[in-house]
């Protein structure tokens, strides 16, 4: 016969409301057959009853649907078709879940952890924070994180570069001893690929959540040349005597050859190569929280 995997993964468990006073609670689970393996994608007849009772006693609650199976993992909303009486709530409460006309064992208990009971319009209804998404998952929130709890479960932390303890599932499952601290930093989607790489700083190979400092990528300048003269700045007078005798004269008949040589000058071209920034290299961004879920 068909067993249901881990409640504790099952219960993702939040409400949502329709409109007040008719909460739909979201709910996952696994199916697997007895030999261990997921059953085949499909549609299966499931019925879902809340109890007051963890064995027997009388479903105060409950609902069929078809529900759709992949992976061997279902997803589904109580309440969908049938409202949920919020006074159920007012006790200790027991979800059983029926496959194709059998009830699954044990049924699960909803403790005071995973919801609580508050008045909403003078209305009584019930929210259930469990733990949302699953292991390892990323989400950005506007959110700060006591805040983002209440939303979304105790088991989500800020990404900032802490340590995991060892009983942390993260790092017992998966060997995540430290987190990534993404604190200030952009995050960019992993590249596998070998050839064509959009992230020439890291390898195909290289485990997501490696920090790569900042960079420029190689550019030209543009240089400003107004020009630039030379001004000798010097003038050197000749005097000649009116006269001239053949003496003086040189081979060619003409007069003798005199130079004057002054001194040289330099003068600076004014180039300047342009520049402006700041701080660092970045696109246009806001600011978010950025949490993972470590159990």
């Amino acid at each position: 016969m068909k067993q249901l995997l881990t409640f504790l993964m099952l219960f993702s468990a939040f409400a949502l409301w329709a409109q007040v006073g008719a909460p739909r609670l979201n709910v996952q689970g696994a199916l697997k057959n007895s030999d261990g393996a997921a059953i085949p994608d499909g549609t299966k007849t499931m019925t879902f009853k809340l109890y007051h009772d963890g064995a027997g006693g009388t479903a105060q609650w409950q609902e069929t649907a078809e529900v759709t199976v992949t992976g061997g993992v279902y997803n589904y909303n109580l309440g969908s078709t049938t409202p949920i009486d919020l006074d159920v709530f007012s006790q200790r409460v027991y979800l059983g879940v029926t496959v194709d006309g059998t009830e699954l064992t044990p049924r699960v208990e909803l403790t005071s952890a995973p919801y609580a009971l508050h008045a909403h319009s003078a209305t009584t209804a019930v929210s259930l924070t469990g733990c949302k998404g699953a292991v390892g998952d990323v989400k950005y929130s506007i959110l700060p994180l006591d805040q983002f709890r209440q939303e979304n479960g105790d088991c989500w932390v800020l990404m900032n570069g802490v340590g995991l303890s060892s009983d942390t599932k993260l790092n017992a499952a998966y060997g995540i001893a430290e987190l990534p601290d993404a604190r200030g930093l952009f995050l960019r989607a992993h590249d596998d690929r070998n050839s064509n790489r959009q992230d020439p700083s890291r390898s195909a190979d290289t485990p997501p959540g490696t920090y790569v400092g900042d960079e420029i990528r190689s550019h030209n300048h543009g240089v400003n040349d107004p020009g630039h003269s030379h001004n000798r700045g010097v003038s050197h007078p000749n005097t000649f005597p009116e006269a001239v005798s053949n003496a003086e004269q040189n081979q060619s008949g003409g007069v003798e050859d005199r130079s004057h040589f002054g001194p040289t000058t330099t003068s600076t071209t004014g180039i300047s190569i342009q520049h402006t920034g700041g701080a660092e290299t970045r696109p246009k961004s806001i600011n978010l929280y950025v949490y993972i879920r470590i159990n």
